[in-house]
């Protein structure tokens, strides 16, 4: 009886231990608490156009409030290709 009880305890610990670490047992990419999805967004801060991965509140307490979100984007390479569209980085822009 004291071996089943080891063998079920070892067992126990096992899968507590992947559940603990991988967050599943059957789980094929592990979860990153820690990890983000970084948005692109161009805005138009003091009627020039920007690319930076602020929101926008972030960008209007350091760039005051002549903010506006023109897009969000995935990639760096959308934002800047949605941007030569308006113009490009540096070009004039206004916010409604």
């Amino acid at each position: 009886m004291r071996r089943r009880s080891l063998i079920t305890f070892v067992c126990s610990f096992i899968i507590a231990g992947g559940l603990l670490v991988g967050g599943s047992l059957t789980t094929a990419k592990p979860h990153n608490p820690f990890a983000q999805d970084k948005k692109y967004k161009i805005y138009c801060v003091n009627g020039k156009i920007e690319i930076g991965t602020r929101n926008l509140d972030e960008m209007k307490a350091a760039r005051g409030n002549q903010v506006c979100l023109k897009g969000s984007f995935d990639s760096f390479e959308q934002a800047m290709d949605a941007s030569k569209r308006q113009g490009g980085v540096g070009s004039a822009c206004s916010c409604p």
